[in-house]
């Protein structure tokens, strides 16, 4: 993805399924929002913060990474429906599953 200078992406949470993230400002490190998947739309979606305002440079670079999220999220269904195994996670870098990495 490409660099802005204005946002930085911080992943908050899991909730089993799917990555939830905050958005925050680089300059004051305030969270300006949240992506999160919203179910009904079987999406992620933005979520803002109360009394922020973005500009269409900042609204693109969101919606540039909800795109990327939305790519790999695809891509991880694929390799599962490939494998044959719901219970499989893969790694988000490589694809191979989870399993298969020791911790040293």
């Amino acid at each position: 993805m490409k660099e802005n200078k204005y946002l930085e992406y911080f992943k908050s949470g899991h909730t089993g399924k799917t990555e939830v993230y905050d958005v925050l400002s680089k300059s004051s490190g305030a969270v300006l929002g949240h992506i999160k998947w919203y179910g009904p739309w079987r999406q992620y979606c933005f979520f803002p913060s109360p009394k922020t305002v973005f500009n269409p440079d900042c609204l693109n670079h969101i919606n540039a990474f909800i795109g990327e999220q939305m790519a790999e999220r695809k891509l991880v269904k694929k390799r599962i429906a490939k494998n044959g195994d719901s219970n499989v996670s893969l790694c988000r870098i490589c694809g191979w599953p989870a399993q298969w990495f020791v911790e040293l």
